[in-house]
């Protein structure tokens, strides 16, 4: 289940945020909300154990929504002299939700039952939507202004499909082997396939983004902005610790 909702999160997070780019930080995070929310219903509602793993999967494209525009949207809010303590504090706050998350949903699960550990998403997500429905006028009244100031059309820009397809597609090859190894056995056919196709995906996204005109990833952050890189880095590392 947790598989399910990590895998379409890891798929979906850049190309979320290039929709982001596209069409503002706040639009897409509060479609993430309604999406997780609904989906979090849907997952407490589940009838049997293949429901709830769709719902879960459903759910981790809200999920993917909402990390990959908070940053952004701390970043618009805030002048520059006071992002450095802004983004400290929504660091600080995404690290500590995984800390409480399963003792506290230990204690959900023991006293309410299963249900409630999704339908508690659900106030939340009504809050958030009731704190920041105003705000969306705003920012589209803002990024039409920024447009107009740039001589930009309200299409101008686009979602890199190819490069999207194959980062999703190597993702998935790479993901499914990790999870499902102690299971499967690291000498099985499928393994062995699966992180081969990752290698020949990686590879071929890599051509494509270094040739098209606006990659969905553009990799000369990693080569010509060494903060970004190694930021990067540490986030990696630290993601690898944290899940492993």
């Amino acid at each position: 289940m947790q598989a399910a909702y990590i895998l379409v999160v890891a798929v979906l997070i850049i190309t979320a945020g290039r929709l982001a780019d596209l069409h503002g930080p706040l639009r897409l995070y509060t479609l993430g909300v309604i999406l997780f929310g609904l989906f979090s219903i849907m997952a407490a509602l589940s009838p049997g154990g293949l429901f709830l793993v769709m719902a879960r999967g459903l759910q981790g494209v809200g999920g993917a929504l909402l990390l990959a525009t908070s940053a952004a949207i701390v970043i618009a809010a805030f002048p520059p002299e006071e992002r450095g303590r802004a983004l400290g504090f929504n660091v600080m706050f995404a690290t500590v939700g995984p800390i409480l998350g399963p003792p506290l949903g230990g204690l959900i699960a023991t006293h309410l039952g299963w249900r409630w550990i999704f339908l508690v998403n659900v106030p939340v997500a009504l809050a958030t939507l009731g704190a920041g429905w105003d705000l969306l006028g705003a920012e589209r009244r803002d990024r039409a202004a920024e447009r107009l100031r740039r001589g930009l059309s309200a299409t101008s820009g686009r979602v890199d499909a190819l490069g999207a397809g194959l980062l999703g597609a190597m993702l998935a090859a790479l993901f499914v082997p990790l999870s499902f190894s102690p299971l499967w056995g690291w000498a099985n056919a499928g393994t062995i396939a699966l992180l081969s196709a990752a290698v020949v995906l990686g590879a071929a996204f890599v051509i494509v983004e270094n040739r098209v005109k606006d990659p969905v990833l553009d990799l000369d952050l990693f080569r010509r902005n060494p903060v970004f890189a190694a930021g990067s880095t540490a986030a990696l590392l630290f993601t690898f610790a944290t899940y492993g």
